[in-house]
């Protein structure tokens, strides 16, 4: 089966179609506002889970114990996307509402829109985002040419995501155009570190026709550090994730895959750089703690 590149959203009937819904849009502007939230929330949420674990600081581990090919860097990344993806695949995925700003609330007159995200989480809890922002600049043009659909729509989001008592800053860019059965979309989201400004993660998603490509870029203290690419697959009762990243700091390259079947509470993770493979099964406890046991035996949790 032929992989495809799509959001981490959009696994089969689990999550929000937010790759194919473009294609499916069927030129309505307001069904392109609706795909545009929901890539808007999962970078948001994404990101953040991210930006915790770049911002902290990762404790000296023996060189003895896992495998040498693993830094600490290494395991804090796999530790981040496993967080990411285990969290899209429970229960029904991610959702997003927007309402104007209640006026009681400490944003009103600040920013015009308020977005809850949900998100489940371990033990069958639900997990809650909010982003207010503003969207600017925004701007649609329909036509009919010739008989066929011209769309445009292009727009601006500035705001602050607020979990728990921490806010991000949040900055989104997004356009959108369609000739007939032609179409091309961008979406381009930034999440702003809480500590430190210099640490951001950017994601990108461009879709064209039916093909849809999306990627991190991870900033720390001003330096792009390392850039992945994410393609998942839905396939026999299991559904795979594969990163391909670039990783500047150490020059390194190299694919994790990570899969889970239906029925497995287990993540398997393969890794190769350099010809070199190894595993690691991965275990999410109810109470969100995480076991990894190496393909030497080593068992780490966090």
């Amino acid at each position: 089966m032929k992989k495809k590149i799509f959001t981490t959203l959009a696994i089969g009937a689990l999550c929000l179609p937010l790759g194919l819904g473009l294609a499916g849009c069927g030129g309505k502007s307001s069904d392109v506002d609706v795909v545009a939230k929901d890539v808007y929330a999962m970078s948001a949420v994404s990101s953040v889970m991210y930006l915790d674990d770049l911002d902290a600081e990762v404790g000296a581990q023996n060189e003895t114990t896992r495998p040498s090919c693993f830094t600490d860097e290494d395991v804090q990344g796999v530790k981040s996307y496993l967080e990411m993806f285990n969290g899209m695949l429970i229960g029904n995925g991610l959702t997003q509402e927007v309402v104007n700003t209640p006026t009681d609330d400490k944003y009103s007159g600040v920013y015009t829109f308020c977005m809850t995200i949900s998100v489940p989480s371990v033990g069958g809890k639900i997990v809650e985002y909010k982003m207010y922002y503003n969207e600017i600049n925004k701007e649609t043009e329909e036509e009919i040419d010739d008989g066929e659909l011209e769309l445009e729509v292009s727009s601006t989001l500035d705001g602050v995501l607020v979990f728990g008592d921490e806010e991000y800053e949040v900055h989104g860019e997004r356009e959108f155009e369609q000739e007939g059965n032609e179409e091309e979309a961008s979406i381009e989201f930034t999440t702003y570190s809480r500590t430190n400004r210099e640490n951001y993660i950017i994601v990108e998603q461009s879709v064209e026709n039916d093909e849809v490509e999306y990627e991190y870029t991870i900033v720390k203290n001003g330096d792009i550090v390392s850039k992945t690419e994410v393609e998942m697959e839905r396939e026999r009762n299991r559904t795979e994730f594969e990163l391909q990243f670039k990783d500047n700091g150490t020059l390194k390259e190299g694919v994790y895959k990570m899969y889970k079947r239906d029925n497995d509470d287990t993540f398997v993770i393969d890794y190769v750089q350099n010809n070199v493979r190894e595993k690691i099964l991965a275990t999410i406890s109810a109470e969100g703690v995480i076991t990894f046991t190496y393909s030497n035996g080593y068992i780490e949790t966090f």
